[in-house]
């Protein structure tokens, strides 16, 4: 009687012991999907917010780009008009330029004949006396008549030292040999005023650089940065792969493992993107993480 007593506790034993075996494994399991959909909680959000604020900054850059292009083919368009040419020169000058007025952040739009010099200048009936033949716009649409709009290379102006964008469209004879540019530039400091309008959270930022890598602005603001080419960089090929996406990759600037989020401004050569440290993610979920380890 006595054995069975001793065997019947031992037995109970056993069974508590698998019970608090599988409570705690079960605990352990419950904790362990708690903090597994913490974390991707964490990263649907970033991926939600990159992703609306991609919209919104894309549609904005386009529009402005959109609005540059209308002036710049209103010259071209004027320049090649032959009634244009009997007309007076204030008058003339105020026919070609009058859309360039509607476009913020444009500076003054140029006039370049085929060897380079500039003939007409939108912020003053008598032009500059400049000489653009060794810029990268010129020589562009110089060798390619089917290059339409053309963003070029960060640079910096004769006066002042601003650093701007050119936009430019090819001039060209009616027998479509080279006649020269029309050329706009944009000052970067606008396109960073744009970028800077937008939430970011510490750690993340916005670029935007064209399609061979070159970059044309970012937020937070930094101009040492403006003209670097970053196609070196081991995730470049994701950019140039897909129309839009999103991937996790360490960032070639500063070395920090970034959730990238990207898109093509629309038909254009460029392309934006909104990053956020991995380390920035991680803090939204983590310490609600820790909060809980006390349950296992």
């Amino acid at each position: 009687m006595r054995g069975h007593f001793y065997s019947l506790q031992h037995l109970t034993r056993r069974k508590l012991a698998a019970l608090s075996v599988v409570a705690t494994l079960a605990l352990g399991t419950i904790t362990t999907v708690m903090v597994l959909q913490m974390r991707q909680s964490a990263w649907d959000q970033v991926s939600r917010t990159s992703q609306n604020l991609l919209e919104i900054t894309e549609s904005a850059i386009d529009r402005n780009i959109e609005l540059y292009d209308l002036s710049l083919q209103a010259v071209v368009e004027g320049l090649q008009n032959p009634k244009i040419e009997g007309v007076a020169p204030d008058l003339r000058h105020l026919i070609l330029f009058d859309r360039s007025s509607t476009a913020n952040g444009l500076g003054s739009i140029l006039a370049v004949d085929a060897q380079g010099s500039v003939f007409m200048d939108s912020g003053s009936q008598v032009p500059r006396r400049l000489q653009l033949e060794d810029r990268d716009f010129f020589r562009v649409h110089k060798e390619r008549p089917d290059v339409g709009l053309y963003i070029g290379e960060p640079t910096r102006t004769q006066k002042g030292g601003r650093l701007v964008i050119p936009f430019s469209r090819r001039l060209a004879y009616a027998d479509g040999t080279f006649a020269g540019v029309v050329v706009g530039a944009m000052d970067v400091s606008y396109l960073d005023g744009l970028l800077r309008r937008l939430s970011i959270d510490q750690g993340s930022s916005v670029a935007l650089f064209r399609t061979d890598g070159v970059m044309l602005a970012r937020n937070p603001s930094d101009q040492k940065t403006i003209g670097r080419n970053i196609a070196g960089s081991a995730h470049f090929h994701h950019y140039l792969e897909h129309d839009a996406g999103q991937f996790v990759a360490t960032a070639k600037l500063d070395n920090i493992e970034r959730f990238y989020t990207f898109s093509h401004v629309g038909l254009r050569p460029l392309i934006i993107n909104v990053n956020v440290s991995v380390a920035a993610i991680r803090a939204i979920w983590r310490p609600k993480a820790i909060g809980i380890r006390p349950l296992c």
